[in-house]
């Protein structure tokens, strides 16, 4: 077993983990980051690349973003994360260019309104891309590991959290390399594993690796959970060929001015001004069409982008709808004439944001000792709804201040975060028993097909619309699959063994497919990403609130609603 202490130790190996490694280590701070990819990949690498940047025109104003925001929200936003988040976002695009991506500018060389999009949702343009996208950011990122000193385990999952006297005090992994077992000490642990999207695999524009484990992890540490049956589908993914389905090839705001979303038949559903929708509305509108058995050969709708080109600026906003990147993957799947708007193609709604997560609040501290979180996996920010470009002004503000923050905890808490190596050992005995039993592999289930029925379980009776019928059958099978996901029949192979990942993720997606089913049952309304077919009004006066999840000492789940905080 390979062991190492360290200040901070950061899970996952996206953008808010990175940032707050980095963060941290400039402070002077051991820092390690654990990922089961390699740094700057996952959803962070998938990403357009385009970040909210309000201010760029004289008339919008930090209010006005925040309005926006709470708007899109449907009621559940925390409106003091929602203020602070608004007046500093300005100031994220300037600061993630230092670290290496280079954002859009004008012919002068300037970020100006000349080169700022307006995004579904938004009242005003305050949308401004990168030039190399998710890739370049990604990569930027992972290069300031290196130059910060970060200590990375990549290719390592984690398996558990450790805790001593009800703190959070490191953690137990799994190399991927070569199967062995890693436990680092830490003083203070942040958990920025991103979001859920392939829980419902392959309707999700997310990574492989984006099951929600995260939120498995905090739930077993004692955090609570804050309407994580709030995951937002973005309405334009593809519907063939197989091996692309789900992939992302549109929002609202790529449908131009003009644009029309059709039904299998060829009737109207949404007509010009689609692009001025909010992804949640979109979908609503899809999905009751959709459900209606109202859809195309391939089970989607029709989007037809044909009406944009009879305007008279139709090539500038061709060009700027283009210029983003967004529906490029259109080319490869559907062929140059869709590309060039010449004609229509197919959608279907796809799992793309986790809204709800970790309660937490705006410096990532989640309630449980030595325990922060940041990124898509916090809550509090976009409750029932998120506008576009604004996750990776996200990403930068939560993951900076998590790691700024384990600093300042350190600095003032140093007799709590000590922790001597001999308790350290007894808390990880007893979890490292249990999971080499587990994945010894002298069971009977083949991890990856477990894994596949409830990915398909979660699409059909947990996915974009909900009743309580089905949800209730998607419980009932979530236990049956987690008795199964105790005896498994694993493979010997040491490097690299995509069963042995199989396992560990199975075991920690089902804890979060039952919070999240938990949840949908909790929520008796129809709110922002949050449709039931057997309650399809919103309830603001029961339902204006957060719902929430725990698990109770004996190892069951505890649901309930509580109230706003501001």
């Amino acid at each position: 077993m390979e062991k190492a202490s360290y200040d901070l130790i950061c899970i996952g190996g996206g953008g808010a983990a990175i940032l707050a490694a980095i963060n941290a280590a400039a402070s002077g701070l051991k820092v390690a980051l654990v990922s089961k990819e390699y740094p700057g990949f996952g959803n962070t690498r998938l990403a357009v690349g385009m970040a909210a940047c309000p201010g760029l025109l004289a008339a919008d104003t930090p209010e006005i973003f925040a309005e926006d925001l709470i708007n899109s929200g449907d009621g559940i936003s925390e409106n003091e994360f929602v203020q602070k988040f608004s007046k500093e976002a300005a100031t994220y695009v300037e600061t993630l260019e230092n670290l290496g991506p280079i954002f859009r500018r004008d012919e002068n060389g300037a970020i100006s309104d000349k080169v700022v999009g307006r995004l579904g949702g938004h009242s005003l343009p305050r949308s401004i891309a990168n030039y190399g996208g998710g890739v370049l950011l990604g990569a930027s990122l992972k290069n300031t590991l290196w130059r910060y000193g970060v200590d990375v385990y990549s290719q390592t999952a984690a398996l558990e959290l450790v805790k001593v006297d009800n703190k959070v005090c490191g953690l137990l992994g799994l190399s991927l390399l070569d199967r062995g077992v890693v436990a680092l000490k830490s003083r203070v642990t942040v958990i920025a594993t991103g979001g859920c999207g392939a829980l419902y695999y392959p309707h999700s524009t997310n990574s492989r690796g984006a099951v929600g484990d995260g939120l498995t992890l905090a739930l077993k540490a004692g955090a609570i959970l804050w309407d994580i049956e709030q995951i937002q589908a973005i309405p334009f993914g593809l519907t063939r060929p197989r091996s692309m389905i789900g992939a992302l090839c549109g929002e609202p705001s790529t449908a131009g001015p003009a644009g029309q979303l059709l039904d299998g038949r060829g009737g109207v559903l949404l007509e010009a001004g689609i692009n001025k929708m909010t992804r949640a509305e979109v979908t609503r509108v899809m999905m009751k069409a959709i459900n209606a058995g109202q859809t195309d050969p391939c089970g989607g709708l029709t989007l037809d982008l044909r009406p944009n080109l009879k305007l008279e600026n139709s090539e500038q906003i061709y060009k700027s709808i283009r210029s983003s990147g967004i529906f490029d993957i259109v080319k490869i799947a559907y062929g140059l004439d869709a590309y060039r708007w010449e004609e229509p193609w197919s959608v279907m709604p796809t799992f793309h944001f986790q809204l709800g997560g970790i309660k937490v609040n705006s410096s990532g501290e989640t309630g449980v000792r030595g325990l922060l979180a940041a990124g898509e996996i916090g809550a509090g920010l976009h409750g029932g709804n998120r506008l576009g470009s604004v996750a990776l002004s996200e990403v930068y503000m939560t993951g900076t201040k998590a790691g700024l923050y384990s600093v300042s905890y350190i600095s003032k808490n140093t007799k709590e975060v000590d922790l001597d190596d001999q308790a350290f050992e007894a808390a990880i005995e007893k979890p490292s028993r249990e999971w080499k039993a587990l994945l010894s592999g002298q069971g009977t289930h083949d991890p990856i097909r477990l894994r596949s029925e409830l990915e398909k379980l979660m699409w059909q009776k947990a996915g974009p619309v909900r009743e309580e019928a089905s949800l209730l059958e998607a419980l009932t099978v979530i236990d049956r699959l987690a008795v199964c996901s105790k005896d498994l029949a694993i493979n010997t192979e040491k490097v690299f063994n995509r069963q042995l990942l199989d396992a560990v993720e199975l075991n920690l997606m089902l804890p979060a497919a039952r919070a999240i089913v938990l949840s949908a049952l909790e929520r008796r309304e129809s709110r922002g990403a949050h449709l039931r077919r057997d309650y399809p009004g919103r309830s603001d006066r029961d339902f204006k609130c957060h719902t929430y999840i725990e698990i109770k000492e004996d190892g069951s789940f505890k649901t309930g609603l509580e109230p706003l905080i501001s």
